[in-house]
């Protein structure tokens, strides 16, 4: 993508954010910023252990062998 396109995409965004948090009190936007927060944790925390899973389960150079199959 253009990073052109991509600057402008994030700043729509914090704009929407933004406006979101002006409908609400301050109060509530506290609890919106810990949700937050709370959320970009466990999705990092999900992505490294899919990528613990990915290299344990990694495919050795056995298992890319040709083998034989009866087909009875």
């Amino acid at each position: 993508m253009n990073s052109e396109l991509l600057k402008r995409l994030r700043t729509a965004g914090k704009y929407q954010k933004k406006a979101i948090q002006a409908l609400f009190p301050e109060s509530v936007n506290h609890h919106f910023a810990v949700i937050e927060q709370e959320c970009k944790a466990i999705f990092v925390e999900a992505i490294a252990d899919c990528i613990k899973q990915y290299k344990e389960t990694e495919p050795s150079e056995e298992s890319h062998a040709a083998k034989k199959v009866d087909i009875m």
